[in-house]
């Protein structure tokens, strides 16, 4: 179960950065890209690979922790254990997503520099 809950971890990370790794090209003519919103608009910015790497390298240690942890130490239902990576795996991931389509709206919303953009 421990492997199992290992590879789930790493393989949920390197879908994040697969994600991420995508959206940079996407999103090349910015240099700083938003990082939090609020009802009256975009109030924190960040440069373009800092807030595209953010949330896989926050994700690692919640993911891959609890499966180091059941591979040293298994509990009696390591089942729920795996349960529950699983879960954050998908919420972050659903995170990310979330993340990404608020970021691609607010570059819609900005002027392009040049006709190509369109």
């Amino acid at each position: 179960m421990g492997w199992f809950c290992l590879a789930l971890s790493a393989c949920s990370v390197a879908v994040m950065l697969a994600v991420s790794a995508r959206a940079n090209p996407v999103l090349r003519r910015f240099d700083r890209l938003p990082m939090q919103w609020s009802f009256s608009g975009v109030t924190w910015f960040s440069p373009r690979l800092a807030a595209l790497l953010i949330l896989p390298l926050v994700a690692m240690p919640i993911l891959i922790g609890p499966a180091i942890g059941l591979l040293l130490a298994p509990p009696a239902d390591a089942a729920s254990v795996v349960i529950t990576v699983a879960a954050m795996a998908a919420g972050l991931i659903a995170i990310q997503l979330l993340h990404l389509f608020l970021i691609h709206r607010w570059a819609l919303s900005q002027k392009p520099e040049t006709e190509e953009f369109r």
